[in-house]
């Protein structure tokens, strides 16, 4: 535009040379107005000047409000990262935290579209703007196609084995794909976005700026993750193979209460062999033995880890409350130990069914259990004797007098003196005092047992 106004000016020049003075005034005014229309022509389709400069500005205001409203939820994308990383961490199992993942996904699509719908109608003054919004259009939608397929993919949990969930939820590869393409054109919109701005002297480079370090820096997130998981396959299922040895606890569940010694609240509840033999706590001082139903420990074990108790965390801690329970149910394999400690409220939501698998095991041919091994721990009666219960101890006088002296470890009794002292007493509690036959009586005597590989 600029050669065309200097030779209309050139000729005007040269021409009001040769002409009278009133030609020349009247040539002037004329030539005035031609140039002064031109110029509010030229002037029009200048960019950066004019009434189009306010078309361009609105256009870049409208982009950065439209890229608000995109980012204007954070509280949904950390809620479905939360709900997600509990899911993952139950090992799978914890379908509340499964079904709230898949609706932030939902939730974040919706307000996605809601942001793309004011992207359609914002006018765009040129074909730089329109293809600056186009790109910002692909790029959400790109990565909403991700959303979809992580929210596609947890509405399925529900009717799957953990295996399959795991399968499905370690398969990332794809969805991550459509989030770094996606998040990629975004950058790339904001990338042009700032050119134009700068080319056509424009508000909101800062703000721009800002948008383009922000989402950068995610894409960056982004594909680093994908870069260490996206090509991970899931992991096998646990080799269920074990030592079938009659001494070889593979399977123990226990239970830790605050209470005293005496009461035992530390020993296992369910202890179950590799010949399929089980021991299992009844009361404080009750054992019953057996051999495990049809179908053995190796379904036992399959059992487990349909349950997800494979896949779940070494452990839980929540707040315990007075008197609550700590829990420990470790599984020996050959490849590999698996312990979970689960302590007060805090538990997998699948935790309660994986326990009752084991705690209620059918026996065949059970019987009463008595250990062949006992500490025995005894302590000189000082007050209480006369008011309360003494009985005769049934075993060696000299044992309780030895265990005295080695409190608080106790001593090692086997064989027929383990069975009399461990039958003493339970049949009597260990709330009764013994009279050793020497004179001396005894409180506080209680035995604990020891279990084969234990």
């Amino acid at each position: 535009m600029r050669y065309t106004l200097g030779a209309i000016l050139l000729e005007w020049v040269n021409c009001e040379r040769s002409q009278p003075m009133r030609i020349r005034k009247f040539h002037a005014i004329i030539v005035v107005s031609a140039i002064i229309g031109l110029m509010t022509a030229s002037l029009a389709l200048f960019p950066g000047c004019g009434p189009n400069k306010e078309k361009l500005q609105i256009f870049v205001n409208g982009y950065l409000d439209i890229m608000e409203e995109l980012e204007s939820k954070p509280e949904i994308a950390q809620g479905g990262q939360q709900a997600s990383m509990a899911y993952a961490s139950s090992g799978y199992t914890d379908l509340e935290s499964a079904e709230k993942a898949r609706k932030s996904y939902e939730e974040s699509m919706k307000n996605d579209k809601q942001a793309l719908k004011k992207l359609d109608a914002l006018e765009r003054p040129d074909k730089e703007a329109e293809e600056i919004a186009d790109t910002l259009y692909e790029g959400v939608e790109k990565v909403d196609q991700g959303n979809s397929k992580f929210a596609s993919d947890l509405a399925k949990a529900e009717d799957q084995t953990v295996e399959e969930r795991a399968t499905t939820a370690q398969n990332i590869g794809p969805a991550m794909s459509m989030y770094t393409d996606g998040m990629t054109k975004v950058v790339d919109s904001l990338d042009k976005l700032l050119d134009y701005i700068k080319s056509n002297d424009l508000e909101g480079e800062s703000e721009t700026k800002e948008w383009h370090e922000q989402i950068k820096e995610e894409l960056d997130t982004v594909k680093k993750y994908a870069s260490s998981n996206g090509d991970k396959t899931p992991s096998d299922k646990p080799d269920l193979t074990y030592d079938q040895s009659a001494s070889n606890p593979v399977i123990v569940y226990e239970e830790y209460t605050a209470l005293e010694p005496k009461y035992l609240s530390d020993l296992p509840v369910v202890i179950i062999y590799g010949d399929s033999t089980v021991i299992k706590r009844e009361d404080t001082y009750e054992y019953v033995t057996g051999k495990l139903a049809e179908g053995g420990l190796s379904d036992l074990l399959k059992s487990l880890s349909d349950q997800g108790y494979f896949g779940l965390k070494e452990k839980y801690e929540g707040n315990i409350p007075m008197g609550g329970t700590t829990e420990i149910l470790i599984v020996h394999l050959k490849d590999k130990t698996y312990e979970v400690v689960a302590m007060g409220t805090d538990t997998p939501a699948v935790w309660d069914d994986i326990v009752g698998t084991v705690k209620d095991v059918s026996l065949q041919g059970s019987s009463e259990y008595f250990p062949t091994t006992v500490t025995l721990h005894a302590s000189e009666a000082v007050s209480g004797a006369d008011e309360g219960v003494v009985r005769p101890w049934p075993g060696d006088p000299a044992d309780l007098e030895r265990a005295v002296a080695a409190s608080p470890d106790g001593i090692k009794l086997e064989g027929e003196k383990a069975k009399t002292a461990w039958i003493a007493v339970q049949q009597s509690g260990s709330d009764v005092f013994w009279d050793a036959g020497s004179g001396k009586i005894y409180g506080n005597v209680y035995t604990r047992p020891y279990f084969p590989g234990m």
